[in-house]
């Protein structure tokens, strides 16, 4: 059994079964993916830098302090203890190599690179959507976090998905352009690219509505491309 260390509780009910964080959905995602047996333990914000190095834990951040962040996990099978998401999916890999690999062929530089490029583009839909998230996030968080509640403007929000817009055609030309692209990153098969794309973007979903005109917006980037990722893997994000 894996246990999956994530901050909570989250007061929106999706994010109780499936992460509040989306770095700790990424790994919960892949390890539905490959079906491997795990739970979420949720812990207090504040108890995250004590709880970390206690486990075994290694920092995410090493300067100016360590510093421990979520997700970290604890397989009890092997005892190994693993922190950060893309350094979790490459563990999970190696120790469990029955199960399909999100890093085929030692692709992680590739996915690394992919990642560089897409982030950017869509960074600032991210935060004007972040507020929206973290009242749903623990009290604790909120006090130690006040600038993570500050609502953006109508007139942000618009300009956010506007830009994403902008940026997620220009990809959409990368990917071929003409007809919705209906591959996955690497191909035929979804890799850890692809679950960091969802566990991000699905939030929007959630936070806003499946009717709502933002989430149509968002199903819509690089040429419908985004929406066709979430659909085929629903089945990993679904409670």
């Amino acid at each position: 059994m894996i246990s999956v260390y994530d901050f909570g509780p989250s007061t929106h009910p999706e994010t109780q079964a499936t992460g509040a964080s989306p770095f700790v959905r990424i790994v919960i995602y892949i390890l539905r993916y490959k079906k491997i047996p795990h739970e979420i333990v949720t812990i207090g914000w504040s108890d995250i830098q004590k709880v970390a190095p206690e486990i075994g834990a290694a920092p995410t951040v090493l300067k100016p302090t360590p510093k421990y962040t979520v997700p970290f996990i604890k397989d009890s099978t092997t005892g190994k203890v693993v922190s950060d998401s893309v350094v979790i999916a490459e563990y999970l890999d190696e120790a469990y190599p029955d199960t399909p690999a999100v890093f085929p062929a030692n692709s992680i530089v590739l996915h690394k690179i992919f990642n560089s490029d897409l982030a950017p583009r869509l960074r600032g839909l991210f935060h004007v959507v972040r507020p929206k998230m973290a009242s749903y996030y623990p009290k604790e968080y909120q006090d130690l976090n006040p600038s993570s509640l500050l609502s953006p403007t109508p007139e942000e929000v618009a300009k956010a998905f506007e830009k994403a817009k902008e940026e997620m055609d220009k990809f959409h030309q990368i990917l071929g352009g003409g007809a919705p692209y209906k591959k996955f990153v690497m191909g035929d098969k979804p890799t850890f690219s692809d679950f960091v794309l969802v566990a991000f973007i699905y939030r929007i979903k959630f936070l806003y509505g499946g009717d709502s005109n933002e989430w149509k917006q968002v199903q819509a980037l690089a040429g419908g491309w985004v929406g066709w990722e979430v659909d085929q893997l629903s089945k990993f994000i679904a409670l």
